[in-house]
């Protein structure tokens, strides 16, 4: 069963044609919610698209502090791995590496961790799209969802 679903998914990837290209770049911002230090924060990321259905993302975020004053920043690596649903809309997994530095009161921890989770994309205009990411970051004491909106300028 594994076999056929991996076949499956294999021929849909690369039967597929993302609207993105290759050498394509993207900057933009973000603003979510994390579900362990409840709390709102901003992002901003750089895309770049290494074939047409693969791009990386780096992104750096940063939380206001909760009702215990508790924040946190993250630098984060991932790859999302794109899927057209029609000509302005892409949907994709994505999974990835991140750096977490979380300041709790006066005492503070920084900690390697795993990201996994899914997102949407419209384009809004052939320059700027609007995305939903849900992800989950593994982390050493700090496991949490994170889901955020977001928009990108695509140059």
């Amino acid at each position: 069963m594994k076999k056929i679903i991996f076949t499956i998914l294999s021929l849909l990837f690369f039967a597929s044609s993302a609207y993105a290209e290759k050498g394509d770049m993207a900057a933009g911002v973000n603003m979510g919610y994390g579900t362990s230090i409840e709390t709102i924060y901003l992002g901003a990321k750089f895309q770049y698209g290494f074939t047409d259905e693969i791009r990386a993302e780096a992104a750096f975020n940063h939380s206001f502090p909760n009702s215990n004053d508790d924040k946190l920043w993250d630098f984060e690596a991932t790859a999302h791995f794109l899927f057209p649903l029609t000509e302005k809309a892409t949907v994709y997994p994505l999974g990835g590496f991140c750096f977490t530095k979380e300041y709790d009161g006066s005492d503070s921890r920084s900690n390697f961790g795993v990201n996994l989770g899914a997102g949407i994309e419209c384009n809004i205009t052939d320059a700027l799209k609007l995305g939903l990411e849900a992800k989950y970051q593994f982390v050493s004491n700090l496991d949490q969802a994170f889901i955020n909106l977001g928009i990108t300028y695509k140059f």
